[in-house]
């Protein structure tokens, strides 16, 4: 049977063009598009040895035997590394570093893919896949629809895992997948169903110029101002170091006065001066090496050689400050510079970033090279650890809610308590807020973490008022909770649900806080209006801000126990606090001090007037249970 290969042909031609288009085209060197690029060459072989098989089958005395076996195993080879290959870019590209992907179809679909090479080699002795007779007419064996279905099941799975992580690749990809898997089986069945029909070819280079155009989006990887390569191209590269294993180093450049030259000569000259600025570095960086744009001023260059890391480093030493015409106009440009030498052992991309983050801080103190020591990376790493405990804790509603007592040394008895959040790591060991909530503020989470924390407080109150009806539960609040009128409705909503008495609840705002915006006052008149106290949480540290006293509908003022211990050492700060303690009394405010640890100090707090005191003395935070038993 002679076949009609001129289709084929020319869109092999058509294929080559494509190649030398890819890879003439800037690309970030990233393993899905490595492995993309290797998909074309693959295909262009695989679809030379079609060419050259259905040739040879049409004339079969044109080669001996042996000669005609080897090129369809070489054909089969490929055609079967094709699909595997497909497969393997197709979980390159809907991988991500929030939901990894499980290691095991890779490693089952590697187990079958040396199966089929195997199966292919030794055909000419088992003529499985299959064979020439004697008349050396070519003949599917009985292995080669196992075969197909096997090949068939690596391009299915591709398209499966397409659909299921879709949100992973933009509209107009998420289809690409499922037609290139369609046209490749449909055309090996037509093939195979009518040997006249050859087919094969076109629908491959059809399928993988649809993928081209879909899939290969290379802008993604660089940034649009500076031309450097992007952020998420950033966090790609070292999802496969660390994937890998692999040691680099990073030289950190931060643009000095961005802000300034911004406000002065606008966004756009600005740009230009850090395209500029960026083509320096990536002349310096060398093709070795990768550039990266972190932020807007904000660039790094990774290396894997320490040499270069050297040699880069001293270099931008070396050439700036720099004097950068733009426009006709003159600008100085001055860097700060950090350095890391060899990273290695990293667990994620946000640890990366955290050390990133950690070198700007250095490079700003002092404009050296500063190495990043172990024992900062120690804490770098305790740092993600209980940012992730601190999610999960979140997510699975798991914020542990202690009481610490108030008492009242006029009437001795406890009249109250400050719920405190805790959160368990993953040894089952109670964390304190000072190792989560600035996490918490870091990460945005700290409104979700207060709305918990509140939540749990009201179920606390409503179980402890059945039994102590005047006793008042306080919650402190972050000041980003108040610049939202929203946060408003969701603490109605709680309230309702647990269905307690307002009176019973305080919320605190810290001194600074309370004066940082006037969405503050309308929120605290809206809580004020629901008949819930408030207080004015950490008075007393640095410049205490009295008109937030007077101007804000605040119930209670907490002293911070700085302040008491002021009052110990020197005796000159008793009269100021006893006369403070007066005065807020006059202007109808309740005053209560924290830190009480010692008898010696809540006899001071007494004598200097302060009845509502709160500290270690009188109980550590505990749980509810604990604090029902102490008020019994």
């Amino acid at each position: 049977m002679q076949y009609d290969l001129k289709y084929n042909i020319t869109a092999l031609a058509f294929l080559v063009l494509l190649t030398i288009s890819f890879f003439r085209t800037k690309r970030f060197p990233n393993k899905a598009n490595r492995t993309y690029g290797l998909v074309l060459v693959i295909t262009f072989f695989c679809v030379s040895f079609d060419c050259l098989t259905a040739y040879t089958i049409s004339f079969p005395y044109l080669l001996p035997v042996w000669s005609n076996y080897v090129l369809n195993i070489f054909f089969f080879i490929m055609h079967t590394s094709l699909g595997f290959l497909a497969l393997i870019y197709v979980l390159l590209i809907t991988d991500n570093n929030i939901k990894p992907l499980k290691r095991f179809p890779i490693i089952v679909f590697s187990a079958f893919y040396i199966l089929l090479v195997l199966l292919i080699l030794t055909t000419m002795f088992h003529h499985g896949i299959f064979y020439f007779d004697r008349n050396r007419t070519y003949t599917h064996g009985k292995l080669y629809v196992p075969y197909f279905i096997i090949l068939s099941s690596f391009l299915i799975t591709g398209s499966i895992y397409s659909i299921a992580r879709r949100n992973f690749l933009q509209k107009d990809q998420r289809l690409t997948i499922p037609i290139y898997t369609a046209i490749l089986i449909g055309a090996n069945i037509i093939q195979f169903r009518t040997p006249s029909i050859f087919i094969n070819g076109v629908s491959v280079i059809l399928a993988e110029y649809m993928m081209y155009i879909t899939l290969q989006n290379p802008s993604e990887y660089f940034d649009q101002t500076t031309g450097l390569y992007s952020r998420y191209a950033l966090d790609t590269y070292m999802e496969d170091c660390i994937h890998d294993k692999k040691q680099f180093q990073v030289v950190m450049v931060n643009m000095k006065h961005t802000n300034a030259i911004n406000k002065a000569l606008g966004i756009t000259f600005t740009n230009q001066i850090l395209r500029e600025l960026a083509a320096t570095l990536a002349a310096i960086a060398g093709k070795k090496n990768l550039c990266f744009n972190v932020t807007g001023d904000i660039a790094v260059i990774l290396t894997h050689e320490e040499k270069e890391h050297k040699r880069i480093y001293e270099k931008l030493h070396t050439a700036f400050p720099s004097i950068m015409e733009i426009e006709h106009k003159k600008v100085e440009v001055e860097l700060h510079l950090g350095s890391i030498d060899t990273l290695e052992g990293l667990s994620n991309t946000s640890e990366f970033h955290e050390m990133l983050r950690l070198c700007n801080i250095m490079s700003r103190d002092k404009n050296s090279k500063k190495e990043l020591t172990t024992a900062e990376l120690t804490g770098i790493k305790k740092y993600q650890k209980a940012e992730k405990n601190l999610k999960d804790a979140l997510l699975f509603k798991q914020i542990l809610l202690t009481l610490q007592p108030i008492y009242n040394s006029q009437t001795k008895k406890i009249i109250g308590a400050e719920a405190l959040a805790r959160i368990e790591n993953e040894k089952g060991q109670l964390l304190q807020p000072a190792s989560f909530i600035p996490i918490a503020e870091d990460n945005g989470l700290v409104t979700e973490l207060d709305m918990q924390i509140f939540a749990n407080a009201c179920e606390a109150l409503k179980k402890i008022n059945r039994t102590n009806a005047d006793f008042t539960v306080s919650v402190n609040l972050a000041a980003i909770d108040f610049l939202s009128d929203k946060i408003v409705e969701r603490i109605f909503q709680i309230i309702d649900k647990y269905d307690i008495d307002t009176q019973k609840l305080v919320i605190e705002l810290t001194e600074t806080g309370a004066s940082i915006s006037p969405m503050i006052l309308q929120v605290m008149q809206r809580l004020k209006a629901k008949g819930i106290r408030l207080a004015i949480d950490d008075f007393g540290i640095g410049f205490a801000n009295y008109d937030a006293i007077l101007r804000l509908p605040v119930d209670f003022i907490k002293i911070d126990r700085n302040l008491l211990l002021l009052c110990q050492e020197q005796p000159k700060y008793q009269v100021i606090l006893e006369h403070l303690a007066i005065a807020l009394k006059q202007v109808g405010r309740l005053v209560l001090i924290e830190g009480i640890e010692t008898p010696e100090q809540a006899t001071l707090a007494s004598k200097m007037g302060i009845c509502l005191q709160q500290g270690f003395l009188y109980g550590k935070p505990d749980s509810i249970d604990k604090m029902l038993q102490l008020l019994q």
